[in-house]
């Protein structure tokens, strides 16, 4: 998956990650922007990039606790002064995405990613 610039994620990897501490037979999400972020994937997930500063990340778990949303993997990085967060959420109301955009200028990006339900072709 790529963004279309700088104001956007550029690479999201994902496969088979080879971690010591990885869930046996799951497809990780493995990198962000070159950031190594290992998390198993989730039908829904929010990917974000912001300051990297006290308090920050806790604007984006407030906006989730205030829809009722349920984190079910957390997965966090840095690289500078730049915060890299990925999140497996339970669920994702439809007024999720619009709430991202509110998080403030501290939340240089922050999306909601959901994957299509696998097909059963037998």
């Amino acid at each position: 998956m790529r963004g279309t610039g700088k104001e956007h994620f550029e690479t999201v990897t994902y496969g088979v990650h080879d971690g010591a501490s990885m869930r046996a037979s799951n497809t990780y999400i493995t990198e962000l922007d070159g950031v190594e972020l290992p998390i198993p994937l989730s039908r829904h997930m929010i990917v974000s990039r912001h300051l990297d500063a006290p308090g920050v990340l806790l604007i984006l778990l407030s906006a989730l606790f205030s829809k009722g949303v349920n984190i079910t993997d957390l997965q966090l990085a840095k690289r500078g002064t730049t915060g890299y967060a990925l999140l497996g959420i339970d669920s994702a109301p439809s007024d999720l995405p619009a709430l991202l955009k509110t998080l403030g200028p501290t939340y240089y990006e922050a999306r909601l990613l959901s994957l299509a339900p696998e097909v059963d072709t037998e």
